[in-house]
C-alpha cells in the first residue's frame, strides 16, 4: 500500500469561506432545491453530513469534491428565507404577532393579516443578513408600517420583541460562528487532480460527460487569438463565479483574454456558444441553457465532422494535441460554422417564419447527420485538420437543398433518429454520398403512409395543446401559399374549430388535431375570437385581411365543411371525428403535391 496522500481535519466554515477557490474543471452546480434544503436541515438537526475534499496552497483551498455542500451553506447563509418555513404552524410567534395585530384592524381578516407579515418577514430576509443589527426593526417597520397609526405602540414594542426572538431562532439554526466542516485534504500532486475528480464524481450526481471531459482534457492546452471564444470562456468563469460566490483557482477577470490559452474542454464549450449564436433559428428550441452551462452540439459537432463516433467522444484529444495545427484548427471551426449557417438557410424557411416565430425540434443526431452530409459533399478534412475543397457533383449539391428539408421534417414526424440516435448517425454518414437520405427525394408513397398513420394516431389523443410537428407541418405546408419573404403580414396557429366551442359542447376529442388547426392573418384571427372565419365574415364590416378564396388558399375548410357546427346541427362527437378524418385525407393530399 503506498503512502497516504491526504489529511483530515474539521476546518471552521469562515476561515473556509475566507480561503476557498474553485479548479477551472469543477462543474456547475447541479443540485436541485430540494437537495439542498435536505442538506441544510441535516445540519440543522445536528446530524453528520458528507466531507469536502480540497488541495491546500498556500492559504488557499481549492475544493475539489463538494461544491454543492458548500455553496449550499453560502446560500443559506447569504439568503436564510429560502430555506425558512416561515409560517404560523411553524413559529408561534408569527401567531402572536397576528393576534396583536387584528383588534387594530377589524376590517382585515386573519389570512389576509397573515400573508401581510410573513411577505413582510420574507421579503426583509432576503435583503439583509440575519446578523445585521437593525434587522428587527427593518422587519417590523415592514410588518406594521402599512397600517399607518392603527397600531399602537404598545403593541408595536410587543411586536418588536417578537421578531426579536425569531431572528434569535432563525441565528440558532446554523451558528456558522461554530460550524466546522469535516475536511480531506489532498497532499499528493497537484496535476493528479482532475483524474482525482472524475474517480468521485462517478456516483452521486453523475458528471455529464461533457463536465467529465473538462478535467480529463485539461492537459491540452491550446494558443487561441479569436476573441469571440476567449469572450465565451470568460463569461462562462465570470457566471460560474456570480453562482456559486466563490472565486476560481487561476482565474481573475480578463486573464483569459490576456494570456488566449484555452484548454480542449473550453474551446469545445466556446465552439458550441458561437454555432448557436450564429444559428439562432436553427438552434432555436435548444437556446435556453445558461451560460455556464455546457451546450453538447460544439463537442458533438467537431467530433462529427472528424469521423469520431459520438460513443467513443473522449478520444477527441487524441486527435487535437497541444501540437495541432491552431490556425488549421481555427480555419475548420469555421468551416463547420459557415456550414450550419448554410443549413439554416436552406430549413429557415420551412421552420420559421417572418414575424420571427420558429417552430424547430432540436433532435441532436439528426442535426449532426445533415452537418456531415453537407461537410461530405463540399470538404474533406485533412490529417492535419486542414480542408480542402472537394469537387461534387452539381445534382447531388441541388438534390440535398431541395429535398433536406423534406427529409428533416419525415424525420421529425416519423421519429426516426429515437432512441439510438447514435447508432443511426455512424451508419448514415459511412453510406456513401449517392445513398444518404438528405440528397434523395422521398417516395410519395412513403410520405402517403407516414402522414395517414400520423395523422390517425392524433384522432385518438386529447391533447389540447399544439404539438410542435403539427406546426411544423403546417409551415412547410403553407410555404408555397405565403410568400414569407416579402409578405409583411404576421400569422397565427389558429384551431379551426375554437376550443371554446369544443369545451361548451363537452367533446371528448382531440381538440389540437392536425385537421383542426391551420394558419391565419394574425388581426382577422384576433378579432374573429371563438368564431369560425365564415361567421366573422359574414357579421364583420370592418376591411379584412382575409376573404373566403384566400383563407381556402391556406387550406381553410368550406362553409359546407363546417355547417355541422351551426347552431341547431348535430355538433357531437362522430361529426367532429368524421371531420377530422376527411381533413386529414384532404391535407394528405395537399401534402403530397409538394413532394412529387
Amino acid at each position: 500500500m503506498k503512502k497516504r496522500q491526504y489529511e483530515f481535519e474539521h476546518l471552521h466554515y469562515d476561515n473556509l469561506k475566507e480561503n476557498i477557490t474553485i479548479p477551472q474543471f469543477q462543474r456547475s452546480l447541479v443540485w436541485s432545491e430540494s437537495q439542498k434544503e435536505a442538506f441544510i436541515q441535516t445540519i440543522k438537526e445536528g446530524k453528520p453530513f458528507g466531507s469536502i475534499l480540497v488541495y491546500k496552497t498556500m492559504e488557499k483551498y481549492e475544493i475539489i469534491d463538494g461544491l454543492q455542500r458548500f455553496t449550499t451553506l453560502r446560500d443559506y447563509e447569504n439568503n436564510p428565507a429560502k430555506y425558512l418555513d416561515i409560517k404560523t404552524d411553524s413559529y408561534a410567534e408569527i401567531t402572536e404577532i397576528i393576534k396583536l395585530i387584528q383588534p387594530c384592524v377589524p376590517n382585515l381578516s386573519f389570512e389576509k393579516i397573515e400573508k401581510n407579515v410573513i411577505d413582510g418577514i420574507r421579503n426583509e430576509l432576503n435583503k439583509y443578513s440575519l446578523e445585521d443589527k437593525l434587522l428587527f426593526r427593518k422587519i417590523q417597520k415592514a410588518v406594521v408600517g402599512g397600517y399607518g397609526d392603527a397600531i399602537p405602540r404598545e403593541q408595536e414594542y410587543q411586536i418588536e420583541d417578537l421578531i426579536i426572538k425569531l431572528i434569535d431562532i432563525w441565528s440558532k439554526d446554523i451558528d456558522f460562528r461554530e460550524l466546522r466542516i469535516p475536511t480531506i485534504i489532498y497532499t499528493g500532486d497537484r496535476a493528479n487532480l482532475p483524474d482525482i475528480f472524475e474517480r468521485l464524481n462517478t456516483g452521486g450526481t453523475k458528471l455529464s460527460r461533457y463536465e467529465v471531459f473538462a478535467s480529463t482534457w485539461n492537459s491540452v492546452q491550446l494558443h487561441i487569438n479569436n476573441n469571440d471564444y476567449l469572450e465565451y470562456i470568460e463569461e462562462l468563469y465570470k457566471k460560474k463565479c456570480e453562482r456559486t460566490n466563490l472565486a476560481i483557482s487561476n482565474y481573475e477577470e480578463g486573464i483569459v483574454k490576456q494570456k488566449k490559452v484555452l484548454s480542449l474542454y473550453e474551446l469545445c464549450f466556446a465552439f458550441g456558444k458561437k454555432i448557436k449564436d450564429a444559428c439562432k433559428i436553427l438552434f432555436a428550441a435548444y437556446s435556453d441553457t445558461q451560460e455556464d452551462q455546457v451546450d453538447s452540439i460544439g463537442f458533438t459537432s467537431l467530433a462529427t465532422i472528424l469521423g469520431i463516433p459520438l460513443k467513443k467522444l473522449a478520444i477527441l484529444d487524441q486527435y487535437i494535441t497541444k501540437n495541432t495545427n491552431i490556425n488549421n484548427l481555427m480555419a475548420l471551426l469555421d468551416k463547420i460554422v459557415d456550414a450550419y449557417v448554410k443549413i439554416q438557410d436552406y430549413l429557415k424557411n420551412y421552420i420559421s417564419t417572418v414575424d420571427g416565430k420558429n417552430f424547430t425540434k432540436f433532435i441532436e443526431a439528426q442535426v449532426l447527420a445533415i452537418l456531415g452530409t453537407y461537410f461530405k459533399i463540399y470538404y474533406k478534412v485533412n490529417g492535419d485538420l486542414s480542408v480542402s475543397q472537394i469537387n461534387t457533383s452539381k445534382i447531388l449539391k441541388e438534390n440535398f437543398k431541395k429535398f433536406m428539408p423534406y427529409t428533416y421534417l419525415y424525420d421529425i414526424i416519423s421519429e426516426f433518429w429515437a432512441g439510438s440516435g447514435d447508432r443511426k448517425l455512424a451508419e448514415e454518414l459511412q453510406k456513401p454520398l449517392e445513398e444518404n437520405r438528405y440528397v434523395h427525394l422521398i417516395l410519395e408513397s412513403k410520405w402517403e403512409t407516414l402522414l395517414y398513420d400520423w395523422m390517425q394516431s392524433q384522432e385518438n389523443k386529447k391533447s389540447k395543446n399544439v404539438s410542435i410537428e403539427n406546426k411544423l407541418f403546417l409551415n412547410f405546408l403553407s410555404k408555397t401559399k405565403i410568400e414569407w419573404h416579402n409578405n409583411s403580414l404576421k400569422y397565427d396557429i389558429e384551431h379551426i374549430i375554437p376550443k371554446k366551442r369544443i369545451a361548451d359542447k363537452d367533446l371528448d376529442v382531440s381538440v389540437s388535431a392536425i385537421g383542426n388547426l391551420c394558419l391565419l392573418p394574425l388581426c382577422d384571427n384576433r378579432r374573429k375570437k371563438e368564431e369560425t372565419v365564415y361567421e366573422y365574415l359574414d357579421r364583420t364590416s370592418e376591411i379584412t385581411t382575409i376573404d373566403e378564396e384566400k383563407a381556402q388558399q391556406l387550406y381553410y375548410p368550406t362553409r359546407s365543411e363546417l355547417s355541422f357546427i351551426r347552431a341547431g346541427m348535430d355538433f357531437n362527437k362522430d361529426n367532429y371525428n368524421r371531420y377530422l378524418h376527411d381533413r386529414n385525407n384532404y391535407l394528405i393530399k395537399e401534402f403530397l403535391k409538394l413532394v412529387r
